[in-house]
């Protein structure tokens, strides 16, 4: 039995919203003998019926066309409840109706039954009744047509309708009239599936008002506007639905058509609604499960694998000298009648490189995250192919002291590093050393092969990744729950303010934007990535210092550092799991979640800034360990929080935006890296960002 119910958490809707209005026409047919609604009930028991039979048969003919002309008009979206006898009964008002939902994004197709004379189909047993119903919907409709939301007829669901529902891929029912916001009902035998109940309001139903009430068509609008203006304008945690049952024989007629519309132009004027179309959940969270899980592993593995995160290109520097680069900085020193040669200088340029990479890492981090948003994760991840093939082209190609060509693989890997790059992936460049030391392979070959893993990535765009454009799709999408209903925003805010409006209105992404957290979340990540990006640009030669000169001893220091990235895996789900930790009960909650690993974040890096500032070999490891830890709490947290507390639909913009911001922030980084060409006195560097660190000590208020 699914008898449990779950509370949603959901504050707003997308757009900043608190009420979402879901009209939904319901388009039926009655089996003659077997009654109906009736404008003349002294007549019913006429056979022929035909003032009643006509009335309802003129709704469909007539007032189908007039309601979804009214929604077309108005640019406002709208869901059909269709009985699926009428494909049989009513050809032509099917499709008409079948036209509209497939070329109009914002008008579908619920399941509601076979139809609406129950007595006519009393034989048929409920489980039955929906099967036939979604089959003949799907094929006379299309596949992609199938209904993913219920409204049974006369709401005659049986006890275990929810289960029977759920069986034949139905995730949202409208059967329930109890309440003013969407819920879960799961089962209580266990299982993944649950069921969503969108509430189907008797207050703002026609045949509630006009039919038993007796309402015209004035009062009918005026009731409805009134009812959602208050929802808006009630103060609540939760974001508030309501559903506009309408018939096409009752609203489809002129006069209550008319002040129906008059109705709509006044509700998209109301502040805090959108109008939603809510049965588009998923195209089908059940179809090709086996496609998604591998899609899942695949990329997984694709981020640790093709894109060898910037943070581990130190490791090359012992590497790229062998190739001349940066050679005409070495200089010949001598000491006590013994020569020497002294490459500070080259490392030096190494570092300016890294340093650059680093920074411009994330400054393009805004306009791919608009990217995402507007054109989809495959788009993007299309360019950043292009991109990855000539970033590698670049360390393949590379000639001695061209800082323009080792600049160039680090810049040119940023936007794939940004479309998919794993905190882990930075193990790949110290593997790449091993391989050359040992002979096994050259750089130039090295960047070849990582090159051609192009093509894997042009597969896979298309097999796992989706865009926004009418081709190409896949057959699935991820389910986000809640997030997937589709809303359309007002007109008063979104459409026709000023832009310079919104911003002071805080109204949509400005509002986000200009969060107190968010803004918060954003300096915490540029100041606190601070420690761990001087740490990876000074790392080799610092630990070449400690070890008096040691190139053996050096590289293993290196590779261990890099290696010790693969400790993330592990790390940055543990920090997620935190943040996590009963956020469900409440927001306060989930703030002092967001407080106690900011906390901790800033702990240690306070202590990684004050163990960087020794130089001798007892301080390495230590070094090593805060690093991880502190990159792990701060990169998964602050992506976390953003993940979590913002809409969906604007997390590519805020993502971006907030890498950027730190990128523009890390630009500090390239004038701290010359304060540490003395190691002795490197530790003016760390005082500095150390006391970048401590004035972050302000989100202590948050506690």
């Amino acid at each position: 039995m699914f008898n449990i119910r779950k509370e949603i958490s959901l504050e707003r809707w997308p757009n900043d919203c608190k009420v979402a209005v879901v009209p939904i026409i319901n388009a039926e047919v009655f089996i003659k003998g077997h009654g109906g609604p009736c404008i003349q009930p002294h007549l019913s028991n006429l056979t022929p019926d035909i003032a009643n039979s006509g009335w309802r048969n003129y709704g469909n003919r007539q007032g189908t066309t007039r309601l979804l002309n009214t929604f077309s008009n108005l640019k406002i979206p709208v869901s059909i409840a269709m009985n699926s006898y009428l494909i049989d009964q009513e050809p032509d008002v099917f499709e008409e109706i079948r036209i509209h939902a497939t070329h109009n994004e914002n008008i579908d197709i619920i399941g509601h039954g076979l139809t609406n004379s129950l007595s006519a189909v009393k034989h048929i047993s409920f489980e039955e009744q929906v099967k036939q119903s979604l089959n003949q919907i799907q094929q006379a409709a299309g596949h992609e047509q199938r209904p993913q939301a219920w409204l049974t007829p006369g709401f005659a669901a049986p006890e275990d309708s929810a289960k029977i529902l759920v069986d034949n891929g139905i995730r949202l029912s409208l059967d329930a009239t109890d309440d003013d916001i969407i819920y879960e009902l799961k089962s209580s035998t266990g299982g993944d599936k649950g069921l969503f109940i969108l509430p189907y309001s008797m207050e703002t139903n026609d045949i509630s008002l006009c039919m038993c009430q007796g309402y015209t068509g004035e009062q009918y609008a005026q009731t409805l506007t009134d009812y959602i203006y208050e929802l808006a304008s009630e103060e609540t945690t939760k974001a508030k639905v309501v559903c506009l049952g309408l018939h096409t024989f009752i609203v489809g007629t002129p006069a209550k058509a008319f002040h129906f519309k008059q109705a709509l132009q006044t509700i998209q004027q109301i502040p805090n609604i959108s109008i939603a179309v809510q049965t588009k959940m998923t195209n089908s969270t059940d179809a090709n499960p086996w496609r998604k899980w591998i899609g899942i592993i695949w990329l997984l593995v694709e981020v640790n694998l093709i894109s060898a995160n910037i943070f581990g290109f130190s490791a090359l520097f012992k590497v790229l000298p062998k190739y001349g680069i940066y050679g005409k900085y070495c200089e010949l020193s001598t000491v006590l009648n013994s020569t020497n040669e002294d490459c500070t200088g080259q490392a030096q340029q190494y570092q300016n490189a890294l340093t650059l990479g680093i920074i411009f890492f994330n400054l393009p981090s805004m306009f791919v995250g608009i990217l995402i948003d507007k054109f989809g994760g495959r788009f993007v991840k299309l360019i950043a192919i292009i991109f990855h093939v000539v970033g590698w082209l670049a360390l393949a190609l590379v000639k001695p002291d061209k800082f323009v060509a080792i600049c160039s693989h680090p810049v040119h890997s940023i936007v794939w590093n940004h479309i998919g790059s794993s905190l882990s992936a930075s193990i790949w460049y110290s593997i790449f050393q091993v391989l050359i030391d040992n002979g096994k392979i050259t750089l130039s070959q090295l960047s070849y092969v990582w090159m051609s893993f192009g093509v894997l990535m042009f597969i896979s765009s298309f097999l796992f990744l989706d865009w926004k454009f009418p081709i190409l799709n896949l057959g699935y999408t991820m389910d986000t729950e809640l997030e997937q209903i589709q809303t359309i925003s007002t007109i008063n805010a979104n459409n026709k303010s000023k832009w310079y409006t919104n911003i002071y209105q805080r109204v949509g992404f400005w509002k986000y934007l200009l969060n107190s957290l968010y803004i918060l979340v954003v300096l915490y990540l540029s100041i606190l990535l601070m420690p761990n990006i001087l740490l990876s640009v000074t790392w080799y030669p610092w630990i070449y210092y400690i070890s008096q000169n040691n190139k053996t001893i050096s590289d293993q220091y290196t590779f261990a550092f890099n290696m010790a990235s693969l400790s993330q895996i592990i790390l940055c789900p543990m920090v997620g799991l935190c943040l996590a930790f009963r956020a469900e009960q409440n927001p306060k909650q989930k703030l002092l979640n967001v407080a106690i690993m900011q906390t901790l974040a800033w702990v240690l890096n306070i202590l990684l800034c004050i163990i960087c500032m020794f130089v001798n070999s007892t301080v390495i490891v230590p070094a090593l360990v805060f690093n991880y830890m502190a990159r792990s709490v701060i990169v998964a947290g602050s992506q976390a929080v953003i993940s979590t507390f913002f809409p969906s639909e604007y997390i590519g913009r805020l993502t971006g935006i907030m890498w950027t911001l730190a990128g523009a922030i890390t630009c500090i980084q390239y004038g701290l890296v010359h304060l540490t060409a003395d190691i002795l006195r490197s530790w003016r560097a760390w005082a500095i960002v150390l006391a970048l660190i401590v004035c972050m000590s302000c989100h202590l208020i948050q506690i």
